[in-house]
């Protein structure tokens, strides 16, 4: 599942809302009755109000996150509020000697972005390996002061603190778009060892 598609699931389910500051945008017609349109199916399937007011909220928060991911894995920091808990975070590979070599055998993962305000945060490093894997099946500590900056590149390199450990269960995709395991998530280790498939490392 995208963001986007996380937030309509949690809209699903009855949930506390958080507070809010009222502000008046104008919207084009169009857009405000396929909102209501949303917002009425919402309600009817969950048996709570849903608002075109509380999926504006949604799509904002959606376009925020998913911005700031895109921005930092371009190199570019932010200077927005964090407030995930996470000590874990999930990179692409591919199953290749490439893949093989780093992670295993040299213990690092090379070439990365990976925003500076998150580094302090991350204890952890796994990796989503592609087909035919499909799947999460190990993660390692980071070792201490282990992203080093490669001015070269432009990216980190993370040291590993040893070898990669294997997860009881491997992580498999599952019902996950394939195109959202392309870019790094941020997810607990907890979540390691508690996830029946992708989607629920980032919920």
């Amino acid at each position: 599942m995208s963001i986007v598609t996380d937030k309509v699931s949690e809209r699903l389910k009855k949930h506390e809302e958080p507070l809010r500051k009222p502000l008046t945008i104008s919207y084009k017609m169009e857009h405000i009755k396929n909102l209501d349109t949303l917002a009425k199916v919402i309600s009817q399937q969950s048996g709570q109000t849903t608002t075109r007011n509380m999926l504006i909220e949604d799509a904002v928060d959606s376009f925020i996150k998913e911005t700031t991911l895109f921005l930092e894995e371009q190199g570019i920091e932010l200077d927005i509020e964090d407030d995930n808990d996470f000590d874990t975070v999930i990179y692409p590979a591919q199953m290749n000697d490439d893949y093989q070599r780093a992670f295993f055998d040299d213990h690092e993962w090379r070439y990365v972005r990976v925003g500076k305000k998150r580094i302090d945060k991350i204890k952890y490093v796994a990796l989503y390996v592609g087909a035919p894997q499909s799947s999460v099946s190990h993660y390692a500590k980071v070792a201490p002061n282990g992203f080093v900056y490669d001015k070269r590149e432009k990216k980190y390199k993370i040291k590993l603190a040893g070898d990669p450990i294997e997860l009881p269960r491997p992580i498999p995709l599952g019902s996950t778009p394939s195109q959202a395991v392309r870019t790094l998530k941020y997810t607990t280790l907890a979540k390691l060892f508690t996830a029946n498939e992708f989607c629920e490392l980032y919920e």
